[in-house]
């Protein structure tokens, strides 16, 4: 499912992804990180949002390995 997104995100010519997860699941951070996206600090609507200390935030640029047909 996240490589379709991925693939998505591709076709419409967006150059990083962002994804914000829980700290306490486990599984998506390891989506994440498996998938190549580096943890950042926290952006857009969560800037200024007490509640984002309680997230985790990753991104991962665009690259020929997303190019769509993939």
């Amino acid at each position: 499912m996240l490589g379709g997104l991925e693939r998505a995100a591709a076709e419409r010519g967006w150059t990083t992804l962002r994804r914000e997860t829980d700290p306490l699941q486990p599984e998506a951070i390891a989506l994440c990180s498996g998938a190549g996206y580096r943890p950042i600090e926290a952006f857009g609507a969560y800037l200024g949002d007490p509640d984002a200390e309680h997230s985790l935030f990753f991104e991962r640029a665009t690259g020929p390995d997303l190019s769509p047909g993939r």
